[in-house]
């Protein structure tokens, strides 16, 4: 039997507030939608009896609402939906009342986060046929859909014959307000062009590195715990997105 257990959450989302209250007195704005991929460079960490692992390329979804203040300066919000999955494969192995009790496997990790990031971003000029601009702050993220499912084999020795028996198992945790939110800090850099008074492109691409938190589950072979791993988000990633923005 599969056995998952999660981290001790704190109960609410705070804070994010802030880019609403200060929204109000900017000089103008910029709303729109943006989606894009996710480059995890150090992978999903992962911890236990594990042989190998990779991670996928993750996908970005969300909305940017910016307030400008004096020409060049703005404030970002970027609330996203961002996926994240790996493969992790494992070998175990705990002593059992006639011979070890061995398990060889896979285990499939798809997971689902909410990320609130706020930012400060500088653009030297927007009369251009296209120019940069750059940001930097920070981001709360909240896991809230993940699924483990574990592919393998387990075998024993019984009254002096090995028995292998196929092990299949998955757990599907959701939960937004039972996780603790991570911190990341951002540096963006990205191009915009404008295609007409009210409308520009916008794509750019967004360094995280992530600073507390981090942890996803702990995924364990039941009651005689002949493998355990332990699941980890990437310390650092990168996510290139685009869209289309209204300026207000």
């Amino acid at each position: 039997m599969l056995s998952i257990s999660w981290r001790n959450p704190l109960n609410s989302i705070v804070s994010v507030a802030v880019a609403t209250i200060l929204f109000v007195g900017c000089t103008s704005g910029r709303v729109g939608p943006r989606v894009g991929v996710d480059l995890p460079l150090s992978g999903m960490q992962v911890e236990g009896d594990v042989t190998s692992s990779s991670t996928d390329i993750g996908f970005v979804g969300g909305a940017t609402f910016e307030g400008v203040f004096k020409n060049n300066w703005a404030l970002r919000f970027d609330p996203q939906v961002r996926t994240l999955s790996n493969e992790v494969l494992f070998e175990g192995s705990t002593p059992g009342t006639t011979g070890s009790i061995e398990a060889s496997g896979s285990l499939q990790s798809h997971n689902t986060f909410l990320d609130l990031p706020v930012q400060i971003a500088y653009a030297r000029s927007d009369e251009q046929t296209w120019y940069p601009f750059i940001a930097a702050g920070a981001m709360l993220t909240f896991p809230t859909i993940s699924t483990a499912r574990i592919d393998a084999t387990q075998t024993a020795l019984v009254d002096e014959n090995v028995v292998s028996v196929p092990l299949i198992s998955q757990y599907s945790g959701t939960s937004l307000s039972e996780k603790t939110p991570w911190i990341s800090l951002l540096v963006t850099g990205g191009v915009r062009v404008p295609l007409s008074d009210k409308w520009e492109f916008s794509t750019e691409a967004r360094l995280q590195q992530l600073v507390s938190g981090g942890h996803i589950s702990t995924v364990a072979s039941g009651n005689v715990e002949v493998f355990t791993i332990s699941l980890s988000a990437p310390k650092t990633s990168i996510s290139i997105v685009a869209g289309i923005m209204l300026r207000l």
